[in-house]
Parts: structure tokens; sequence; C-alpha cells
């Protein structure tokens, strides 16, 4: 069987809680945000839906807002988690929210290809 082949019949179980991989949590400890808002465009912006499918087994309690749009979601949020996700690197839309999000010292993850 090739590799793609594979890849595309297992991948429910590359998108289950167990296979994830996190590192670096260590710097969340301790922040309490009341939502957590995923900004990203394309296949960047799949993180957002996959998070909130996942949030109740991963003990999220907290709403979860997927963004593919610029600058970021007007709300009424105060303390939000911000993850910023570009593959690319360098997605103009997922840059313009983070330019937006300076200003309110959130914390935020950035993650990029």
């Amino acid at each position: 069987m090739e590799k793609f082949e594979q890849n595309i019949l297992t991948l429910n179980e590359q998108l289950s809680l167990k296979a994830l991989k996190f590192s670096g949590l260590e710097k969340l400890r301790g922040i309490k945000p009341d939502s957590i808002i995923v900004i990203g465009m394309g296949g960047s912006g799949i993180i957002g839906p996959i998070l909130k499918n996942l949030a109740k087994d991963a003990n999220i309690n907290v709403p979860i807002i997927s963004w593919n749009d610029y600058g970021l979601p007007a709300g009424c949020f105060k303390k939000p988690l911000l993850i910023f996700v570009s593959f690319s690197g360098n997605t103009e839309e997922t840059i313009s929210g983070y330019q937006k999000a300076q200003k309110y010292r959130w914390k935020a993850v950035v993650s990029g290809g």
C-alpha cells in the first residue's frame, strides 16, 4: 500500500487525542483563558474545528472560536488564548491577526511551518 493511501485510510486515527503530540505546554501552565481563538487560513485553519471536536476529551471548558479572516473576531473576551497557525509561515491574514493582538498583550501560541 502506498504511503499516501495509508495516510488517507488512517486519517481518523491521526486526528484522535492519543495521536496528538504536545510540547512546551509548561509555558501555558497557570493561565486561565476565558476562550480559545484559533486563527488560520486554508489548511492551517482546520486546527480550529479539530480542537473544537476534541475539547470535551481534552477537558477544555471554554468557548473555542475558529477564525479564518483578517484581524481578530469582535467579542467580549477579556483573556483569550490565541493560537496562530500558518504552515507556510507567512499567511497574510494570520499575520494581521497577530499584529492586532499585540496591542492587547494576550497570551498567544504561534505555530508555523
